[in-house]
């Protein structure tokens, strides 16, 4: 088994959401939601709708996607 996986700080973002490095969310009033959580769909909808995507740096920070 190897031994050199990388293991990722858990961030929470002001709405509760954890996340770590490299995941992808969607926010829309100021809610997040992971995008694997999602179909495309949902989306698609959440975008038409003014959400935004963004994806998670090292430092938790949020970077338009």
């Amino acid at each position: 088994m190897p031994e050199n996986l990388e293991e990722y700080d858990v961030f929470t973002l002001s709405d509760g959401t954890e996340v770590q490095q490299d995941d992808e969310v969607v926010e829309l009033n100021d809610s997040y939601i992971l995008i694997n959580d999602l179909n495309a769909a949902a989306i698609r909808f959440i975008t038409d709708n003014g959400g935004a995507r963004y994806m998670v740096d090292k430092y938790g920070g949020l970077n338009p996607a």
